[in-house]
């Protein structure tokens, strides 16, 4: 594990939205596809913030009582929102998910004519925003039901 070795010295990684509004990033300008290069975005990170990797500590073999609890990583899901900038409750839907820490791919349809066709064949309407999480759909903002499939 590497740590970092200056605090005032800084990263620089590329960031890209592919057509399926999926973000990537990349250490280098190589490692971005051609296609994508002219588009791509430099960020320059700052060491001094970035935390050191650690190991978890081991769990004793003390019982139930001595035992280090080790929280299991959480699950990627894949959660895709289909939106649009003046839709309110879509701003909501993205803002929950933001503040809960999920990766989901943000679909506007009003950027991209395929996805609003998409939204059309998947529930027979426009009506936004839809959130599928896992496969299962949820119609406009219900924090509730978002929490209930993403635990």
């Amino acid at each position: 594990m590497a740590a970092v070795a200056a605090a005032s010295s800084t990263s620089v990684v590329y960031q890209w939205v592919d057509d399926r509004g999926s973000v990537h990033f990349a250490g280098s300008l190589d490692e971005v596809p051609a296609d994508w290069r002219s588009r791509a975005g430099q960020i320059e990170l700052d060491a001094s913030v970035l935390s050191r990797t650690t190991a978890a500590p081991a769990a004793s073999s003390g019982g139930a009582r001595g035992a280090v609890e080790v929280a299991a990583e959480q699950p990627a899901h894949d959660v895709t929102v289909y939106t649009a900038p003046w839709c309110g409750w879509c701003r909501k839907t993205l803002a929950f998910l933001d503040e809960a820490g999920v990766d989901y791919v943000n679909k506007d349809i009003e950027a991209d004519v395929r996805w609003a066709e998409e939204l059309r064949e998947k529930t027979g309407g426009n009506a936004i925003p839809l959130v599928e999480i896992d496969g299962s759909r949820i119609r406009g903002f219900d924090p509730d039901q978002m929490t209930s499939l993403l635990d």
